[in-house]
């Protein structure tokens, strides 16, 4: 039976929890596990949302193998199996708030997406036993890397943070980065990890050029890039239909598979820090870290060959991922027309979610690159020469030119799938032009003031955060440093009371 008959057959239906409250007293209706999350008909919604919308651009799970477990009710019998449904419930919803609103008229009982992550958060915690990290999976790197998503997407950063952790710290352990320690796994679990590795790159690359107060813990260090391979950590280019555990199949056509996206994804995220293997090695495709941190020159000349190769790398892409990609014409409403729409759906997100990353990592090494030069923007006034900023102002425009047309160019509802980080993204490039080096009067000034604008509209649209963003703020407090600062305060303010300045 698939998702969607499940769906018709569970839609409506509320179980008793197989959590029930205290009372063990009085006879129980069996039901499901998830039941202590919403009634089943609701998260096989969410499942089928998962997989529909989200899988393209987080696919840690082999689908095949998920629909069956899915179908035999695994849940029941298996916490990590229930864990990895509950993170995938409030991924979901905390990513997509047309999805969350569709779930409250089913009957969903929560009135925000974060209320809804957190009782999915503490509902792992209290599923989990003390010897829950005694035996590791993949599905256990699985449902932190979700929970930290959802966390996020909820404005929880704390949270997130910790669960960002958990998931690098069971990815150290699972060697999602040493394609050597694979020995021994099937060809889904291979695939999978190989997957997950790229997540954790993803999240890497983030913290090198967005860790300003160095708070962040990372996946990798320089010296393990540099000796990394990443082309043995690619997964195959093909979908999980055509992966088994002793064999895969070759696709059947020449067409792109969603694997397809995620590969050229990867390979742009690496390109923002490093050189891809067996292109030239010259001083700039492998600088040592070391030299880089030493000398400023070397660090601008490798940001700026990082900028020249990232702009260049997506000149080859399939027809489904290019920024015009247009709709597939409908013909009979069928099996296949709706495939087909499900499909050009699933690329258009993956689309969205590529050419904005493409052109923040640009503008994000740009910012890299005009801090080190002239420090940071708001000392530009300072009297410091501005040509060289000047110079690379038309590469500031071309960037904002292009991500306008690209989020214009894809509907809302294939960008929603990319959620905040996507809006976050789109905000850091609108923010690079604020230290536009030129007078009010000029040209330059006035379109980027327009670019800015455009920015802001298209951003009222895009940021669905509940709670006002403070990612860039500290958000936890030292409460050892403020009882010190507290004692402070009172031991001056008991000196003015009795006039003493302490001389």
């Amino acid at each position: 039976m698939g998702i969607d008959a499940i769906i018709d057959h569970d839609r409506g239906t509320s179980l008793t929890s197989v959590f029930p409250p205290d009372n063990h007293d009085k006879p129980q209706t069996k039901g499901y596990a998830t039941d202590c999350i919403c009634p089943r008909g609701l998260i096989l919604m969410m499942m089928h949302d998962f997989l529909d919308r989200l899988y393209a651009t987080i696919p840690v799970l082999h689908r095949p193998s998920f629909r069956d477990a899915l179908a035999r009710n695994r849940d029941c019998e298996d916490t990590v199996f229930l864990g990895l449904l509950i993170a995938m419930c409030a991924t979901v919803v905390g990513i997509m708030p047309s999805k969350f609103r569709r779930y409250r008229e089913h009957g969903l009982a929560f009135e925000s997406r974060k209320a809804f992550v957190l009782h999915c958060y503490s509902t792992l915690s209290s599923i989990r036993g003390v010897d829950y990290f005694d035996e590791i999976s993949f599905n256990k790197f699985a449902v932190s890397y979700l929970m930290d998503i959802a966390l996020f997407q909820a404005g929880l950063y704390n949270l997130s943070r910790m669960a960002e952790v958990e998931c690098i710290q069971l990815g150290r352990l699972l060697h999602l980065h040493k394609v050597e320690e694979y020995a021994g796994l099937n060809q889904i679990e291979t695939q999978l990890r190989k997957k997950g590795f790229w997540m954790l790159f993803y999240s890497f690359v983030h913290a090198q050029v967005q860790n300003l107060r160095k708070e962040r813990l990372m996946f990798l260090d320089p010296l393990m890039v540099e000796n990394m391979d990443p082309e043995s950590l690619m997964p195959l280019d093909v979908d999980d239909e055509n992966i088994f555990e002793g064999h895969i199949l070759p696709r059947r056509s020449d067409e792109p598979c969603l694997t397809t996206g995620y590969i050229i994804h990867s390979r742009v995220f690496w390109l923002a820090i490093h050189s891809w293997h067996g292109e030239a090695d010259d001083e700039h495709s492998k600088p040592c870290y070391c030299e880089q941190t030493r000398d400023k020159s070397k660090r601008v000349d490798h940001l700026t060959q990082r900028v020249c190769d990232l702009k260049y790398s997506l000149d080859a892409l399939p027809a489904e991922l290019r920024p015009w990609a247009s709709q597939p014409h409908r013909g009979n409403e069928g099996q296949q027309a709706h495939d087909a729409s499900m499909r050009f759906s699933q690329f258009a997100s993956m689309r969205a979610n590529l050419h904005v990353t493409h052109l923040w990592l640009q503008s994000i090494l740009l910012d890299q690159i005009d801090s080190l030069l002239h420090g940071e923007p708001d000392r530009l006034g300072e009297g410091k020469p501005l040509a060289t900023l000047q110079a690379r102002w038309a590469e500031r425009e071309a960037i904002s030119s292009q991500l306008l047309h690209v989020l214009h160019a894809i509907s809302p509802e294939h960008i929603e799938p990319n959620g905040l980080h996507l809006a976050y993204k789109v905000r850091d490039v609108a923010v690079g032009l604020l230290s536009c080096p030129f007078e009010p009067h000029e040209p330059a000034f006035v379109r980027a003031a327009e670019y800015v604008r455009s920015f802001t509209a298209v951003l009222a649209t895009l940021d669905t955060s509940e709670i006002v963003s403070t990612t860039n703020l500290q958000t936890w407090i030292d409460t050892d440093r403020e009882r010190g600062r507290k004692a402070d305060v009172e031991r001056a303010t008991g000196m003015a009371m009795h006039g003493w300045d302490g001389d």
